[in-house]
């Protein structure tokens, strides 16, 4: 009865502290959360799953507080006077002690392996060249109302009027708009250009975007060959396109590009199938693939027209310059309110920011597990560390014989941290084939890795036996530093 109720006051003070924990954890990861968590001012710790997590420590507890006091119950009282009942008591707690130290070993592998590959993928990720420069650009997006802006003429006149100021203005270094981020794909439509196939399936496809003639200085894209847009290609002059280097390598490989001509299928898409008497556009210009798909996807073709050609009513404003995110978009914004003070921006951010998004989902859900993998492997090396700590206590008499007939103090180190040693080994062997299951769950956040990646799980294996070996080292030199004849006169 001694040892349940000892147990439940350690829970019961355990789940307190763990109560406090819950509340102010939560609060601090939102707070210092790596991503922006939807609808995060509505989360908070749940009462239900809170009694929940209690009434399982209570259990726990119980359950882990009978098992020594039935073990108590069935000793006899002879045996439990022998001299040796402490050590054969020892031995046999001890062989229970390290196989749950074990299975905490294994658990903290598996954590740490996923935190791991999760850690690897944002970095693959981030290092991802997107085909633009983002430093120093901010980006908003606004839409304009059917009723103020109702011919197209009218759109395209506004965004050139804002991209015009923008650019006059000292504080920027270079404006620009387009329908479509980086990372976002454009629509996919039919073309044809000469020599092209018209047979059912055969028919080339590419992205269409529409940008202005500032979008390669703000965003850093490279002309490979040709000119970009002007101020003098609009609606009166004829079709002009860019395209991408993908485009270019699929269809028109090892051919002068330019000069070229292409041919919308669709007649009626956008404005442009409204403003302008052709559809036959004229290439002037390859510019450096932007990524316009996902993250792991390789660039499509794409072409861009100019917006003074085929405007829309929501684009992508981007601004460069020396200043701070915060400058550039007040910049931004007086700009806009100047033109129209109704027009509101909207999702307004660093273009870093975007580039970074894709990396949101992996970067969250490592950091939770970085979280509990380090818990995993703190609280198994404190396991380590008690169980050992536990058995020199109780060898103290073998030690100070073993001293005592010439056993030398590093040989008394070695045996104890060959003993923590094995425990690590073994977790870390149980928890790295864990780890190899484990991992196939995180496959859709990976990029750039492979669920079993080696190195990923020999470094986890690495660190796992360094803390280990750190556990074990305070237990091993009390047994090493023990007196022989202090030892003997404590039995």
């Amino acid at each position: 009865m001694q040892l349940l109720t000892e147990s439940l006051v350690l829970a019961l003070a355990g789940a307190a502290l763990g109560v406090v924990t819950a509340v102010l954890g939560v609060r601090g990861f939102l707070a210092w959360s790596p991503v922006e968590i939807p609808r995060a001012a509505e989360v908070n710790v749940n009462g239900v799953v809170l009694a929940f997590a209690v009434g399982i420590t209570m259990l726990t507890a119980v359950g882990f507080g009978l098992a020594p006091a039935l073990v108590l119950t069935r000793t006899r009282m002879r045996d439990a006077l022998r001299r040796d009942a402490r050590a054969d008591g020892a031995a046999a707690g001890g062989r229970t002690r390290g196989v749950m130290v074990t299975a905490e070993i294994a658990l903290a592998v598996v954590l740490l392996s996923g935190a791991g590959l999760l850690v690897r993928s944002v970095i693959e990720m981030l290092r991802v060249d997107a085909g633009v420069d983002a430093t120093r650009v901010a980006t908003a997006d606004r839409q304009l109302s059917n009723t103020t802006y109702g011919t197209w003429g009218d759109v395209a006149r506004f965004y050139a009027r804002l991209s015009e100021n923008l650019r006059g203005n000292p504080a920027i270094g270079a404006a620009g708009v387009s329908n479509f981020l980086p990372l976002e794909a454009g629509w996919r439509v039919p073309f044809a250009y000469a020599g092209s196939s018209t047979e059912p399936g055969q028919t080339p496809m590419a992205q269409v975007h529409s940008v202005d003639e500032g979008w390669q200085d703000a965003l850093g894209v490279a002309l490979r060959e040709g000119r970009g847009f002007d101020v003098r290609d609009d609606s009166a002059r004829p079709g002009v396109v860019l395209v991408n280097e993908t485009l270019v390598r699929r269809y028109w490989p090892n051919e002068t590009v330019v000069g070229k001509r292409v041919d919308l299928y669709t007649r009626a898409i956008g404005p442009l199938g409204a403003r302008l008497s052709t559809q036959d556009y004229e290439v002037i210009g390859i510019v450096r693939d932007v990524r316009n798909n996902t993250i792991s996807a390789v660039p499509e073709p794409a072409i861009y027209f100019t917006q003074r050609q085929f405007p829309f009513r929501n684009m992508h404003v981007y601004v460069r310059g020396a200043g701070s995110e915060a400058a550039l978009l007040g910049v931004l914004r007086d700009e806009v309110r100047r033109l129209d003070a109704s027009i509101p921006l909207a999702h307004a951010q660093t273009l870093e920011r975007v580039l970074a998004a894709p990396a949101d989902p992996p970067r969250l859900v490592m950091t939770v597990l970085l979280v509990f993998s380090a818990l995993a492997l703190l609280l198994a090396a404190i396991g380590i560390y008690g169980i050992l700590s536990y058995l020199v206590l109780n060898r103290r008499r073998e030690i100070g014989i073993r001293m005592a007939l010439g056993a030398r103090p590093g040989e008394m180190l070695s045996m104890v941290l060959r003993q923590g040693l094995t425990l690590g080994l073994a977790g870390g062997a149980l928890g790295v084939a864990g780890a190899v299951a484990a991992s196939r769950l995180l496959s859709g956040l990976l990029f750039g890795v492979k669920p079993a990646d080696p190195s990923t799980l020999a470094a986890v294996f690495a660190t796992t036996l360094v803390v280990a070996l750190i556990a074990c080292l305070i237990p091993g030199r009390r047994a090493a530093s023990t007196q022989p004849m202090r030892a003997l006169r404590s039995e």
